[in-house]
């Protein structure tokens, strides 16, 4: 692979735009669809049709860079970006805050395209190290993309435009920088030799299922990582509810909690995530990140004291930065190389589809329970994906811990023949 730095920097680019302008678009969405006649329930409905569009097309697209290549992939989804974000920015109705977001959705359902080529990209010593991309991605975008939307969003309305208008194209411009970059900076990772070879395109792979539901390390480790995703993608309501009602907390004072978590992700992807995915392997980092989130949802219910409640944010931070990585990085070392963006793509389907799931039932469990109820509902839901991280270690042998893709070479016969 030539010039893997420039590589990683239109990877790191294409999903921290993604992520950024998630960030950046989720607190003006609010403003803007009560500002277009838009109830409660639609809003929910324009936010959770990003995660919809994820779940039907990550799939889809990590099979298609497994025929096409990468390549056009990834540069597909960064103009797919460019246009959602431009339609945000103009958007004037609520149709218009839905196109938007099934657009920015479609397109953000690439990611697992980015992890496909850090995979033929890096050796399984590096792989989880380049999966970090990713996490540092996540967390930057976390951490800069609500404040970059309300500044620009402020700074518009003082020159009496829309409030989605400046952040739309700041972040339409982000992305055709970054198309730009992945056409002339970034090479093909997909040999021709390694790509899958089918008579025609389908959409729903059944090839790619059969691989993933037969083979026993995907589908515990596929399960496991979409149930942390479900928990993790209710931190963000949860911490708004009990800040509120508990602590009482505005919202600029949840922002520094969403903030910091932001900050204990990209302070791990520099510093501990290839160290302790060498001293533990892929799963075993995972489920010290999946560990690390059970003691922050236990933390926070028996006391009232803000302290403990900074504490756990910087817990969740750490689950955060090491439980996608890790786990994504052993299922690519799992799955069959002419199915690995397929593979991919279906594990970030379930997680997609964990992420709409999550937060009504933290909502839910909070309205029943309060406080408590919102933290043990999902402390319950982590155990269940610590037990079957748990047993992806169990059906391993030591030699396979270290090279996973051993315990595939009676599946292989799944794919199709080259």
């Amino acid at each position: 692979m030539r010039n893997w730095s420039a590589v990683r920097r239109v990877l790191f680019l294409t999903v921290f735009i993604d992520l950024l302008g998630f960030g950046v678009a989720v607190p003006i969405l609010a403003f803007c669809a009560k500002q277009y006649g838009a109830s409660g329930t639609t809003l929910g409905l324009i936010l959770g049709s990003f995660s919809l569009m994820q779940f039907f097309f990550s799939p889809v697209w990590g099979r298609l860079s497994d025929r096409i290549g990468r390549r056009p992939v990834i540069i597909g989804s960064l103009l797919g970006n460019a246009v959602g974000f431009l339609v945000f920015a103009f958007a004037s109705n609520v149709a218009m805050l839905f196109a938007a977001r099934i657009i920015t959705g479609i397109a953000a359902a690439s990611v697992p395209t980015a992890q496909a080529y850090i995979a033929d990209s890096t050796d399984e010593s590096s792989r989880a190290k380049g999966m970090a991309i990713i996490g540092l991605a996540f967390g930057l975008g976390l951490v800069l993309g609500p404040p970059i939307g309300g500044l620009l969003s402020s700074y518009g309305s003082d020159l009496h435009l829309t409030a989605n208008l400046l952040p739309g194209v700041a972040a339409a411009t982000l992305s055709v920088v970054s198309l730009l970059m992945a056409i002339f900076a970034l090479p093909e990772s997909l040999h021709r030799d390694g790509r899958a070879v089918e008579k025609r395109f389908s959409p729903v792979d059944r090839e790619t299922w059969a691989i993933f539901f037969r083979t026993r390390e995907l589908r515990l480790a596929g399960g496991s990582l979409a149930l942390l995703m479900c928990t993790l993608a209710s931190l963000a309501p949860i911490l708004v509810l009990v800040g509120r009602d508990r602590y009482s907390l505005v919202a600029k004072d949840v922002g520094y909690l969403l903030g910091l978590m932001g900050v204990v992700v990209v302070i791990l992807q520099f510093t501990a995530v290839h160290r302790l995915e060498r001293k533990f392997g892929d799963v075993g980092a995972g489920m010290v990140g999946a560990v690390a989130l059970l003691i922050a949802l236990l933390l926070v219910p028996p006391t009232t004291t803000l302290g403990w409640l900074i504490v756990a944010t910087c817990l969740m931070g750490v689950a955060q930065g090491l439980c996608n990585p890790t786990l994504s990085s052993y299922i690519s070392k799992v799955a069959p190389r002419s199915h690995r963006g397929g593979i991919l793509g279906l594990a970030h389907s379930l997680n997609a589809l964990a992420r709409v799931a999550g937060p009504p039932i933290a909502g839910f469990a909070y309205d029943a329970f309060r406080t408590s109820g919102a933290f043990l509902s999902q402390a319950a839901i982590v155990v269940i994906a610590i037990v079957l991280g748990f047993g992806v270690r169990r059906s391993q042998s030591p030699l396979s811990m270290r090279e996973p893709q051993l315990a595939l070479e009676p599946t292989e016969t799944i794919a199709p023949s080259r």
